[in-house]
């Protein structure tokens, strides 16, 4: 592997007995501008101004005196398609101005929806010059329907509590080919970070 941050997506389909029906993965072209402002923000010890998931410039806030405070978490709950590890249904290329999905999918149990679940997380391992830790989230099919997801993304999280909470998306791809989720099935979305010297 060549050196340097990078990512990886892994998408598992199964239908309603838990067989896998289809799998697609590939390397995350697609960290957005927003991440690399994130960064800075917490590298510089400084609020930057980003484009949130409304397409409004809007401050990363760092902790203040006397105020709580949440860094960027994409660590969302059951149920919550705000935050976290998101799908969609839109097929344009990524771009680093990105700030949202083409068409997320939303949570729920109608037509063309999927259930959220929670994430799931894992250390950071070391293995020979690599570095690397898994983010991965569950969705389950119970609109009635078949449900295609074609784009996969990661939105962030960022709350001050004298300044409100705002979203910002630092990851957007777009898969290969589209995976159809059965009804009674279940989707998984994994990205896998990477760090190699």
């Amino acid at each position: 592997m060549k050196p340097g941050i990078s990512a990886r997506y892994t998408v598992i389909v199964r239908d309603k007995r838990g067989r896998i029906v289809a799998r697609r993965s590939g390397l995350s072209k697609s960290f957005v501008k927003n991440m690399l402002i994130a960064l800075l923000s917490a590298f510089q010890n400084a609020d930057k101004t980003a484009v949130d998931v409304n397409g409004s410039s809007t401050t990363i806030t760092l902790a203040g005196t006397g105020y709580s405070h949440t860094p960027l978490s994409i660590n969302a709950g059951d149920d919550s398609d705000v935050f976290g590890i998101v799908v969609g249904s839109g097929t344009t290329s990524p771009t680093p101005d990105d700030y949202n999905l083409e068409s997320k999918i939303a949570h729920g149990t109608g037509a063309g929806q999927l259930d959220y679940d929670t994430h799931t997380f894992t250390e950071v391992s070391v293995s020979g010059s690599e570095s690397l830790f898994e983010v991965a989230r569950s969705f389950k099919n119970l609109s009635g329907g078949d449900v295609t997801v074609s784009e996969v993304g990661i939105i962030a999280q960022n709350h001050r509590s004298d300044i409100g909470t705002h979203y910002f998306l630092v990851a957007r791809d777009v898969l290969a080919s589209p995976v159809t989720v059965p009804d009674g099935g279940s989707l998984t979305v994994k990205y896998t970070i990477k760090a190699a010297v």
